[in-house]
């Protein structure tokens, strides 16, 4: 019997152990919870005050702008934005063409001012933030438009894209006519206008033309953001201005990237891709035809598919799309133009090119374009004095003037070793306009007599 009484004991006195350490667990379980549960709802405290606070910063009461400030920036904008892409298309167009081409760009902007007004008459009764949103959106696209149009005058041979900006521009500045008031804004028109041509003088000989060009797409984008300021719903306001902070980002950063120069280039590239096409630099009767011959050793015929396929490397893929790009045979710069503004066969894979788009229309174009004599090999010689090796960077470093600089930058793009937008890289002259005229050899360039505009490039 006091075994069997000994034996309960225990087993009450487990029990009793057991029983204290669950409601212990579960009362320090408890107070964790209380606690987690304490500063989770700190934390939903801590952000709805924020979120408070943001919205009142955010507010239509504040940071809103007014719908006059509205119709005030948005002359001042568009007025400088026609009166300076007139001035900077008409400096473009003197370069691919003539002085009587290039005047045309003054008659276009009227057409299309008028044809602008003439919109904003039947739209007007719609608000200005639907029609500003739509037109700037359409002008944004249009700038693009209008700079493809000009770097293939020969093959559009109309400028159909050159009036779409003074349209959608003249339809902004119309509708504020309409909505705001006349004197005070005509009076902005007049100041910005005067200022629009002001801008070009001074930034063309420093950003160059298709750079300054560029640069007024950040005139559609920073309106675009003050329109999406009026915006009531806090997080699509944000999202608004956030999207068009980006856009303004990758046009600041194309532009500064059109705009770098070559003051190091890597050693292998240096010694394996570029003095090799050049030669060694004491050729007399100097025949420049790098280009045609790049295409004739990357490119092998394939006489069972009938068709030249590429045999190289990535680095010579990459500049050979890059020529066939600037030929106008694939779609550079990935924008969905009409393919019948096109003058060229469009290729769709530059690894494998039929055999006679390959022999009648992209060799002729090369000897065309890139064929050029020399007295003397001047591109060899500039380089060998220009650039010096670093052997700790494994790199060659540019040791020269920055004029020089530019024209190394030049030289590299005609030969494919950088890729620019710029224009004076791009053109396609029409030889009709040149026929006449005397030309003449400059060390490292082959220019045009000096009654030509060619012969005033920007390098």
């Amino acid at each position: 019997m006091e075994s069997r009484k000994n034996v309960v004991t225990a087993l009450i006195s487990a029990l009793n152990f057991i029983t204290t350490k669950i409601l212990s667990f579960f009362k320090k379980s408890a107070l964790s919870f209380q606690k987690i549960a304490s500063s989770v709802l700190r934390v939903y405290k801590y952000f709805t005050t924020a979120s408070i606070k943001i919205y009142k910063i955010l507010s239509p009461d504040w940071l809103v702008p007014h719908e006059k400030f509205i119709y005030f920036t948005a002359m001042f904008l568009f007025s400088f934005f026609i009166i300076s892409l007139e001035t900077i298309q008409f400096h473009m167009l003197s370069i691919v063409s003539d002085y009587l081409h290039s005047t045309m760009i003054i008659s276009l902007a009227m057409l299309g001012i008028a044809l602008g007004g003439l919109i904003a008459f039947y739209t007007g009764r719609f608000k200005f933030g639907i029609i500003g949103s739509i037109s700037c959106i359409l002008l944004f696209i249009s700038i693009v438009y209008s700079y493809y149009n000009i770097i293939n005058m020969v093959s559009l041979e109309f400028p159909f894209f050159l009036i779409l900006p003074f349209i959608f521009s003249s339809i902004l500045v119309s509708s504020i006519f309409i909505h705001g008031n006349s004197n005070s804004v005509y009076f902005t028109n007049l100041i910005a206008s005067a200022l629009g041509v002001v801008f070009p003088i001074i930034l063309v000989p420093l950003l160059k033309s298709e750079n300054c060009m560029f640069s007024l797409l950040f005139i559609p984008v920073f309106f675009m953001a003050i329109l999406s300021l009026r915006l009531k719903n806090i997080i699509i306001k944000l999202a608004f201005v956030f999207l068009f902070a980006f856009i303004g980002l990758q046009v600041y950063i194309f532009i500064n990237n059109n705009m770098s120069l070559p003051a190091e280039i890597k050693t292998a590239i240096y010694e394996n891709k570029i003095l090799p096409e050049l030669g060694d630099g004491t050729e007399t009767n100097y025949k420049k035809n790098i280009v045609s011959n790049f295409f004739k050793y990357v490119y092998v015929l394939d006489t069972t598919n009938d068709c030249y396929d590429f045999v190289s490397d990535e680095y010579d893929l990459k500049r050979s799309g890059y020529f066939l790009g600037k030929l106008g045979f694939i779609n550079r710069y990935k924008i969905p133009f009409p393919s019948f503004f096109e003058s060229c066969t469009q290729l769709k894979s530059i690894k494998s090119i039929p055999r006679l788009v390959f022999e009648k229309e992209i060799l002729p174009s090369l000897e065309w374009r890139y064929n050029f004599f020399f007295d003397k090999n001047y591109d060899r010689m500039f380089l060998d004095r220009s650039y010096r090796s670093n052997k700790q960077k494994n790199v060659y470093e540019f040791k020269g003037s920055d004029y020089d600089l530019s024209r190394a930058k030049y030289l590299l793009s005609e030969l494919g070793h950088i890729e620019t937008t710029d224009m004076l890289f791009d053109i396609k002259p029409d030889r009709k306009l040149y026929d006449n005229r005397k030309i003449f050899y400059k060390p490292g360039r082959v220019i045009l007599s000096e009654d030509s505009l060619l012969g005033r490039v920007e390098y």
